[in-house]
């Protein structure tokens, strides 16, 4: 689990000039539930103007990073400073969903923000980011069923990021329900013109713009030939969008090298199924949570943690 901090301090509105734009709406995650296809979509819609990487987290302050406190307000508004005439400016941190500081550090700065949650089967969701992070850095710790025996085995969230009952509830306590739209993976999966359809609706842009990624399944399964080049191009990247070298990074983006460099690097990968065993366990972990989120959101998610015998 990572070690989240509350801050020294919240920022809000009269910390930045008046002409500053800052998010009408943030995509608060979870991760592994489809929040780079949305990130996607919205990038191509005219009336959208999203920073073109992912995963800014800036009001997440833990050992995964702490720019809340280091870089501060004028990093983050620096980041949303060409944004074209009459476009609203939104913000994809899918890692915030889970920081229990995140909602009252957002609420200060941004009270009137959209937020986009997006959820998935949580026993899927914990297969597929164990998967994730085993495939890109030949990952050695604990395997899901010894995470299950001891949670503080767990510094990654293969298990807590799938909690989204207990993690909503917090954001509740900040945030109005109608402030959030609440998506699930499989809403994506059987209806993708709905939902970008429905996600125009609610952060304010034209709901019949079609994007050409609506149709394309974002992040499949792959594996790494050298892990370590996955990490390096991540940390160039944010290297140069952090240190004044953002038109170079831009530079290079467009010309297409960390895709390229990406692409080299990765290979088709067949994540193995979990067994009935471990699919019970899972269901087990996740029961009392997910009730919460069925009562939380007025909907019956009881049919994820059904779970057929045998293999």
């Amino acid at each position: 689990m990572y070690e989240f901090r509350r801050s020294s301090r919240l920022y809000a509105k009269e910390d930045v000039q008046d002409e500053t734009r800052l998010p009408s709406f943030v995509c608060v995650g979870a991760p592994k539930c489809a929040t780079t296809w949305l990130f996607r979509c919205l990038s191509e819609h005219p009336e959208v103007f999203v920073p073109d990487f992912k995963e800014i987290n800036f009001f997440t302050v833990s050992r995964w990073g702490d720019d809340y406190e280091s870089k501060g307000i004028d990093y983050y508004a620096e980041l949303f400073a060409d944004p074209g005439p009459g476009q609203i400016v939104g913000d994809f941190s899918p890692n915030l969903l889970q920081d229990p500081f995140a909602p009252e550090r957002l609420r200060a700065l941004l009270p009137e923000a959209r937020l986009v949650v997006m959820i998935r089967n949580p026993i899927e969701r914990s297969r597929s980011h164990y998967h994730y992070v085993r495939n890109r850095t030949h990952y050695r710790g604990y395997s899901l069923p010894e995470i299950l025996e001891d949670p503080s085995r767990d510094p990654a969230g293969f298990l807590s990021q799938g909690l989204y009952g207990e993690q909503l509830e917090r954001w509740l306590a900040h945030f109005p329900l109608d402030q959030l739209l609440v998506i699930t993976t499989e809403d994506v999966h059987d209806a993708p013109e709905q939902v970008f359809r429905r996600t125009c609706e609610f952060i304010g842009v034209n709901p019949n713009f079609v994007p050409s990624s609506w149709r394309t399944v974002a992040n499949p399964a792959r594996s790494l030939r050298i892990p370590s080049l996955y990490g390096l191009n991540l940390r160039v990247s944010r290297l140069l969008a952090t240190h004044d070298l953002d038109r170079v990074r831009l530079l290079l983006k467009r010309a297409g090298i960390p895709r390229l460099i990406q692409r080299l690097n990765e290979a088709p990968a067949d994540n193995p199924p979990l067994s009935s065993q471990e699919s019970h366990d899972l269901a087990a972990f996740y029961r009392e949570d997910n009730a919460r989120l069925s009562q939380l959101l007025g909907r019956d998610y009881s049919s994820w943690l059904e779970v057929t015998s045998g293999d």
